[in-house]
């Protein structure tokens, strides 16, 4: 099973509520990751924002705190599903055409 970070805006482990909704949501990541063979960890940015970083690669992407803590486990993998399509643009090389 993946390991899934989540960071606050310190750079440090992100003092999730130990809530059933956090387990599902951090469960559908893991598999997620699992399935995918990428390294996931959420960054805490601003306005309760969680940037998405996959393979060690800061994303535009985000997913907002409530997501996690109500275990919105739909909307936590339709933005990583977004997340992984920009990552694989950017590896291949189309990043540098983007505005």
């Amino acid at each position: 099973m993946a390991n899934i970070q989540f960071l606050g805006t310190d750079q440090k482990p992100l003092e999730l509520p130990q809530t059933e909704g956090v387990q599902h949501a951090m469960t559908a990541a893991s598999k997620w990751a699992d399935e995918n063979a990428l390294e996931v960890m959420f960054a805490l940015e601003g306005d309760e924002r969680l940037y998405i970083h996959l393979g060690g690669i800061r994303l535009n992407n985000w997913v907002n705190l409530k997501v996690v803590t109500d275990g919105d486990t739909h909307a936590m993998l339709e933005q990583l599903d977004y997340a992984r399509f920009e990552y694989r643009r950017s590896a291949s090389g189309y990043g540098k055409f983007d505005r």
